[in-house]
C-alpha cells in the first residue's frame, strides 16, 4: 500500500485559509512579508508586500525578472533543515526555508523584502532613475522596509515551519485515520457479505485466526453440531467437544 504521506499536497493537510490567518497576525505584528509556494511552484498563501516590490519592483518588467531570477537562486541553495538567505538584485533581502514531512518537502517558506542594516539609499536613489521610478516614492518605499537582523529572521523562521510542520503532521496523521475507518468499514461490509453467503451454504464451515481464537461458524455447522460460536470460543474447545475420546483425538489431532 503506498504511503499517503507521499502522495498528498501541503493543502491537502493544512486548513490554507486559518493558516493564513495566523501568518496575517504575525505579520502585523512584525511587519515582514511571507509567502507560502508548494513544490509544484503553487503560490498557496502571500501576506504583505513592501511597496518597493509590490508598486515598484514587480511593475517594471525588467526588476520583476530580477525577482524571479533571484527566487530560483534563493530555491536552488535549499537544504533541508536549512535557513537559506539571499540579497535580491533589486537590494532587498529574502529568506526561504523548506516545510519537510517524514522526511518529502511539501513547501517552501519565503520570509522577506527586508533589509539587515540601514539601506544604502546612493543605490536606490540610482536605480530609480535607471528604471524610471518616481524618485521621491521610490525612496519613501525603501525606507519604509523593515530592518530585521539575521538571528531575528531565523528565530521567526524556524518558528513559522515548526507551525506549518506541526499542522501538517497532524493533518496527515487525521488523513490517515480517516483512510484507516474507510478501509475497515469496507473490509466489515465485505466480510458481511461473505458470511451472507456463507451462512446459505449447506456445508457446515467455520474459520479461526491465527491464535486459535473461531472467529467464526455458520447456520449449518450450528445444525450439524448443535454449537454456537460461544460454545467453541477456540480451536482446543472444538477439539475436545468434536473428540471427547483422549486418545482417539490424540490420534488426529496434530499438535
Amino acid at each position: 500500500m503506498t504511503d499517503i504521506g507521499y502522495n498528498h499536497k501541503f493543502s491537502d493537510l493544512v486548513d490554507i485559509v486559518a493558516f493564513e490567518r495566523v501568518m496575517e497576525s504575525l505579520y502585523k505584528a512584525t511587519g515582514i512579508p511571507y509567502g507560502l509556494v508548494a513544490e509544484d511552484g503553487e503560490l498557496l498563501s502571500q501576506i504583505g508586500w513592501t511597496n518597493a516590490c509590490a508598486l515598484f519592483h514587480r511593475v517594471n518588467p525588467q526588476t520583476n525578472q530580477q525577482c524571479i531570477e533571484s527566487n530560483i537562486e534563493l530555491m536552488q541553495s535549499l537544504h533541508d533543515g536549512e535557513v537559506a538567505c539571499g540579497k535580491c538584485k533589486n537590494g532587498l533581502i529574502d529568506y526561504a526555508t523548506p516545510v519537510v514531512i517524514e522526511g518529502r518537502r511539501l513547501a517552501t517558506l519565503f520570509l522577506g523584502q527586508v533589509l539587515s542594516e540601514a539601506p544604502d539609499m546612493d543605490f536606490f536613489h540610482k536605480r530609480a532613475n535607471e528604471f524610471g521610478y518616481d524618485e521621491t516614492q521610490y525612496v519613501e518605499a525603501i525606507r519604509a522596509v523593515p530592518i530585521v537582523a539575521k538571528e531575528q529572521m531565523e528565530a521567526l523562521m524556524d518558528c513559522m515551519v515548526g507551525m506549518a510542520e506541526m499542522l501538517a503532521a497532524s493533518g496527515l496523521a487525521r488523513l490517515r485515520e480517516t483512510i484507516m475507518e474507510h478501509n475497515l468499514s469496507k473490509s466489515t461490509e465485505k466480510r458481511v457479505q461473505l458470511e451472507d453467503i456463507l451462512d446459505s451454504s449447506p456445508i457446515g464451515i467455520g474459520w479461526s485466526n491465527l491464535n486459535g481464537k473461531i472467529e467464526y461458524i455458520n447456520h449449518q455447522f450450528t445444525k450439524s453440531f448443535g454449537y454456537l460460536l460461544e460454545d467453541i470460543p477456540n480451536i482446543d474447545t472444538w477439539y475436545l467437544k468434536a473428540y471427547p475420546d483422549v486418545h482417539y483425538r490424540e490420534s488426529v489431532v496434530i499438535p
